[in-house]
């Protein structure tokens, strides 16, 4: 089940790779299952893309979950470099 349903996600972000709301999705399931590096990954891009549209709500409350993530998962910020054909091509389940 949980591959299936990441998987579904990931074809959704894969079909609309500029969607933020997509991206939150995702993130928000690869953290359900304890996978914060993709969780972050996908939060970051999400934040590009809400920062892109100028959602200042969606800014607001993805910057208050990226830092609950890098505290709950131990990273910071810096160790995460956005680059977004990098992740999508690596990012195989």
């Amino acid at each position: 089940m949980q591959v299936a349903l990441i998987s579904g996600y990931l074809k959704d972000v894969e079909m609309n790779l500029k969607d933020p709301d997509a991206h939150f999705s995702q993130g928000e399931i690869y953290d359900s299952y304890e996978k914060g590096t993709d969780a972050i990954l996908h939060e970051r891009l999400a934040d590009k893309y809400y920062s892109t549209d100028k959602n200042i709500k969606g800014i607001a409350e993805l910057r208050r979950i990226l830092r609950n993530y890098y505290e709950k998962y131990d990273f910071k910020p810096e160790d995460f470099q956005l680059d977004l054909k990098v992740f999508l091509t690596h990012n195989e389940i």
